[in-house]
């Protein structure tokens, strides 16, 4: 959409999501804020750029912010008290870099006069409370937001169409990526129907370092070109990072023995739990002990 093409309208819209605030207040403080594409993996971007991941991005150099080479990439953060002024000065005058201007209460178009607006796609009432926060943000800084929320039905046709202003997918990740990252952030693919490019993201280095992923001859490659990959993405601020839980809940009785050494990530682990007799047993006998005493 128009009013997403300038990088410096996407950061401003990353200002203005306070995670803090939306962690403390709605998750307990449960929650972990999300910076990477590939998130808890070795293939992560992390610090600034080294060795062989370095090596493959001066080839770019040219066509990258030099932020990227001198900083590590984090989203922004504020104090969680719903107080976020600073980065709502900062947000204001990056629009106004980007030719909006105040008029009425309104941020609109310096030149045209078009007034900022913009919709949040969700399928899942659940996620309201998550994205009113950003939502009152925006509209304090006059951009004519809202939620729109549909049937899983109307949701679908419209991710196939791209017609959405903002919404909130999950991308794959794999531990060894490959072809579907040029589904999900190819140039092609971003005016191809159906396919899962939701940013629209059309970009010269990232076309290229899909193809070194997918070419790449070893793990070390591999990994030295996601990271590279990883960081181009984060500087685009193609997307608003959310957040992820960095545990799986999960509640069981203590009758299952288990492997000695456990998956790092998923809950597939626990199809190689056994029922261990020996704990089965001393289980059930408590049970059984518990319920004459009540019964009693």
């Amino acid at each position: 959409r128009p009013q997403f093409k300038d990088p410096r309208v996407r950061q401003a819209l990353c200002l203005l999501y306070d995670f803090e605030w939306i962690n403390k207040n709605l998750f307990q403080g449960k929650f972990t804020r999300t910076r990477s594409y590939f998130q808890n993996t070795e293939l992560e971007a992390k610090g600034i750029p080294q060795d062989k991941e370095l090596e493959i991005l001066d080839e770019y150099r040219t066509q990258l912010p030099e932020i990227l080479f001198t900083q590590e990439f984090n989203p922004p953060r504020t104090t969680g008290n719903g107080n976020i002024r600073p980065q709502i000065r900062k947000a204001l005058g990056l629009f106004k870099e980007a030719g909006y201007v105040l008029e009425d209460g309104k941020l609109v178009d310096g030149t045209t006069k078009a007034p900022l607006e913009m919709e949040i796609l969700i399928i899942d009432p659940y996620h309201q409370r998550v994205f009113m926060p950003l939502i009152a943000n925006m509209q304090k800084l006059g951009i004519e937001a809202k939620i729109r929320i549909i049937d899983s039905a109307q949701y679908q046709n419209r991710m196939n169409n791209f017609d959405f202003d903002m919404t909130n997918p999950s991308p794959n990740i794999t531990f060894s990526p490959g072809n579907e990252q040029r589904d999900q952030w190819g140039s092609r693919q971003a005016d191809m129907k159906g396919s899962q490019n939701y940013a629209g993201l059309k970009n010269p280095v990232a076309d290229a370092l899909i193809q070194k992923i997918i070419d790449a001859p070893d793990r070390e490659s591999l990994v030295a070109a996601s990271r590279a990959f990883d960081r181009v993405l984060q500087w685009q601020y193609a997307s608003i990072p959310l957040f992820h839980n960095t545990y799986y809940w999960v509640a069981y009785k203590n009758r299952f023995g288990r492997p000695s050494t456990m998956p790092k990530v998923g809950l597939p682990f626990i199809s190689t739990w056994w029922i261990d007799p020996v704990k089965d047993k001393k289980l059930y006998k408590e049970h059984d002990q518990k319920f004459r005493a009540e019964g009693a």
